[in-house]
């Protein structure tokens, strides 16, 4: 072999050779995305905590309007758009269980 080139060696050759920088840029990589994926975890962990919260708040109104309906015996009060309260609660407790089931 010719002694004018230099080759860089692979392998336990030090901190400063080509593979122990590719090692470490890999490594830093990957823990990045481990840091991306934890984020996302806690993000998607919230957005489910706020969603059981309000499916919890809209039973409680839907329960809350059974209840006046079933004291009254009257027909539903007509609410914006002349649906009825009840099943405007309804939709929206289903809605929110299809979004986040």
């Amino acid at each position: 072999m010719s002694e004018g080139y230099n080759t860089p060696k692979i392998g336990r050759s030090g901190p400063t050779s080509p593979a122990a920088s590719e090692k470490t840029t890999s490594s830093r990589a990957v823990l990045a995305a481990l840091r991306a994926l934890q984020d996302k975890i806690a993000r998607l962990e919230g957005e489910r905590a706020e969603a059981v919260h309000a499916t919890s708040e809209l039973r409680a109104r839907l329960r809350e309007a059974e209840a006046r309906l079933d004291s009254v015996g009257a027909a539903p009060t007509p609410v914006r758009g002349g649906g009825d309260e009840l099943d405007e609660l309804r939709e929206a407790q289903h809605r929110l269980e299809r979004e986040y089931a």
